[in-house]
Protein backbone atom coordinates (compact mmCIF):
# COMPACT_ATOMS: atom_id res chain seq x y z
CA UNK A 1 0.00 0.00 0.00
CA UNK A 2 1.65 3.35 -0.74
CA UNK A 3 1.64 6.39 1.66
CA UNK A 4 -0.45 8.74 -0.38
CA UNK A 5 0.44 11.60 1.49
CA UNK A 6 -1.22 15.02 0.71
CA UNK A 7 1.39 17.30 -1.01
CA UNK A 8 0.93 20.19 1.38
CA UNK A 9 2.46 17.79 3.88
CA UNK A 10 5.01 16.56 2.20
CA UNK A 11 5.78 20.69 1.03
CA UNK A 12 5.51 22.01 5.10
CA UNK A 13 7.73 18.81 5.81
CA UNK A 14 9.93 19.35 3.05
CA UNK A 15 10.58 22.69 4.16
CA UNK A 16 11.33 21.61 7.74
CA UNK A 17 8.43 22.78 9.40
CA UNK A 18 7.07 22.17 12.57
CA UNK A 19 3.55 22.94 13.87
CA UNK A 20 3.41 26.07 15.70
CA UNK A 21 1.51 26.61 18.96
CA UNK A 22 1.40 27.41 22.59
CA UNK A 23 2.10 23.38 23.80
CA UNK A 24 0.48 24.32 27.21
CA UNK A 25 -3.05 24.46 25.65
CA UNK A 26 -2.54 20.43 24.97
CA UNK A 27 -2.20 17.09 26.45
CA UNK A 28 0.23 16.27 24.60
CA UNK A 29 2.75 19.22 24.92
CA UNK A 30 4.91 19.97 21.92
CA UNK A 31 5.61 17.11 18.90
CA UNK A 32 8.27 16.65 16.75
CA UNK A 33 7.12 15.75 13.22
CA UNK A 34 8.62 12.29 11.60
CA UNK A 35 11.16 13.53 9.10
CA UNK A 36 9.54 12.23 5.15
CA UNK A 37 12.07 9.71 4.87
CA UNK A 38 10.67 7.94 8.50
CA UNK A 39 6.98 7.92 7.27
CA UNK A 40 5.65 4.42 7.18
CA UNK A 41 2.26 2.41 7.34
CA UNK A 42 1.97 0.66 10.23
CA UNK A 43 -1.56 -0.82 12.03
CA UNK A 44 -3.50 0.39 14.45
CA UNK A 45 -6.45 -1.32 16.11
CA UNK A 46 -10.08 0.04 16.47
CA UNK A 47 -12.01 -1.63 19.33
CA UNK A 48 -15.26 -3.33 17.99
CA UNK A 49 -16.77 -1.93 21.13
CA UNK A 50 -15.96 1.64 20.66
CA UNK A 51 -18.13 2.01 17.91
CA UNK A 52 -22.13 2.96 18.51
CA UNK A 53 -23.39 0.02 17.53
CA UNK A 54 -27.16 1.37 17.24
CA UNK A 55 -26.09 3.48 14.74
CA UNK A 56 -23.85 1.07 12.42
CA UNK A 57 -24.91 -2.39 13.79
CA UNK A 58 -21.48 -3.97 13.44
CA UNK A 59 -22.10 -7.55 14.33
CA UNK A 60 -18.47 -8.07 15.95
CA UNK A 61 -19.07 -5.18 19.08
CA UNK A 62 -20.78 -7.72 21.49
CA UNK A 63 -17.43 -10.20 20.83
CA UNK A 64 -14.77 -7.48 22.17
CA UNK A 65 -12.06 -7.66 18.94
CA UNK A 66 -10.40 -5.41 16.84
CA UNK A 67 -10.06 -4.00 13.54
CA UNK A 68 -6.75 -3.62 12.03
CA UNK A 69 -6.66 -0.01 10.22
CA UNK A 70 -3.29 0.58 7.85
CA UNK A 71 -2.15 4.18 9.40
CA UNK A 72 1.02 6.54 9.18
CA UNK A 73 2.15 7.72 12.68
CA UNK A 74 3.62 11.36 11.71
CA UNK A 75 4.59 12.05 15.08
CA UNK A 76 8.36 11.50 16.36
CA UNK A 77 8.44 12.78 19.91
CA UNK A 78 5.88 14.20 22.33
CA UNK A 79 7.05 16.77 25.33
CA UNK A 80 4.70 14.60 27.97
CA UNK A 81 5.58 10.91 29.14
CA UNK A 82 2.85 8.89 27.22
CA UNK A 83 3.06 7.69 23.54
CA UNK A 84 3.23 10.07 20.76
CA UNK A 85 2.15 7.07 18.34
CA UNK A 86 -0.85 8.53 16.21
CA UNK A 87 -1.58 11.70 17.87
CA UNK A 88 -1.78 12.74 14.43
CA UNK A 89 -2.26 10.33 11.86
CA UNK A 90 -2.45 9.88 7.99
CA UNK A 91 -5.29 6.73 7.09
CA UNK A 92 -4.39 6.47 3.29
CA UNK A 93 -7.28 3.96 2.57
CA UNK A 94 -9.67 7.00 4.55
CA UNK A 95 -7.07 9.58 2.33
CA UNK A 96 -7.56 11.80 5.50
CA UNK A 97 -6.12 13.06 8.31
CA UNK A 98 -6.80 11.66 12.01
CA UNK A 99 -5.84 11.28 15.51
CA UNK A 100 -6.07 8.00 17.15
CA UNK A 101 -6.60 7.01 21.27
CA UNK A 102 -4.58 3.89 21.15
CA UNK A 103 -5.42 3.17 24.56
CA UNK A 104 -9.27 3.36 23.97
CA UNK A 105 -9.12 2.39 20.04
CA UNK A 106 -10.96 4.69 18.49
CA UNK A 107 -9.63 6.65 15.60
CA UNK A 108 -10.73 10.65 15.01
CA UNK A 109 -10.78 11.84 11.31
CA UNK A 110 -9.99 15.35 9.84
CA UNK A 111 -11.49 14.10 6.56
CA UNK A 112 -12.66 17.92 5.70
CA UNK A 113 -9.05 19.28 6.97
CA UNK A 114 -5.91 19.52 4.77
CA UNK A 115 -2.54 19.52 6.00
CA UNK A 116 -2.45 23.45 5.92
CA UNK A 117 -5.55 23.55 8.02
CA UNK A 118 -4.16 21.47 10.44
CA UNK A 119 -0.56 23.90 10.36
CA UNK A 120 -3.14 26.77 10.97
CA UNK A 121 -4.66 25.82 13.85
CA UNK A 122 -2.84 22.82 15.30
CA UNK A 123 -4.38 22.93 19.11
CA UNK A 124 -8.11 22.11 17.58
CA UNK A 125 -6.53 18.59 15.87
CA UNK A 126 -3.96 18.06 18.45
CA UNK A 127 -6.75 17.96 21.65
CA UNK A 128 -9.54 16.18 19.92
CA UNK A 129 -9.61 13.03 21.95
CA UNK A 130 -9.71 14.93 24.79
CA UNK A 131 -12.01 17.46 23.88
CA UNK A 132 -14.17 14.71 21.96
CA UNK A 133 -15.27 17.76 19.56
CA UNK A 134 -18.51 16.70 18.20
CA UNK A 135 -17.57 18.13 14.60
CA UNK A 136 -14.71 15.40 14.28
CA UNK A 137 -16.20 11.98 13.59
CA UNK A 138 -14.79 8.86 14.48
CA UNK A 139 -13.86 6.13 12.14
CA UNK A 140 -16.43 3.39 11.72
CA UNK A 141 -14.56 0.26 10.64
CA UNK A 142 -17.16 -2.17 10.43
CA UNK A 143 -17.94 -3.39 7.33
CA UNK A 144 -15.01 -1.68 5.66
CA UNK A 145 -12.09 -3.42 7.50
CA UNK A 146 -11.37 -7.08 8.47
CA UNK A 147 -12.56 -7.99 11.86
CA UNK A 148 -10.08 -9.67 14.03
CA UNK A 149 -11.37 -11.63 17.26
CA UNK A 150 -9.55 -11.21 20.50
CA UNK A 151 -6.80 -9.17 21.41
CA UNK A 152 -3.77 -7.31 19.50
CA UNK A 153 -1.19 -7.80 22.04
Amino acid sequence: MALLLPEDFLAFLAAGRQLDYDADETDCGQLTLLEHGKLEIGLIWVNARSVDTTLFADPNAADGGFYPVAAVNLVAESATNGSPEHILTWLPTERCFGQCDCDHGVVYLFCNATWSDIADDPIHYLTTMWTGDPKDETLTPYPKYPYAPGRPF
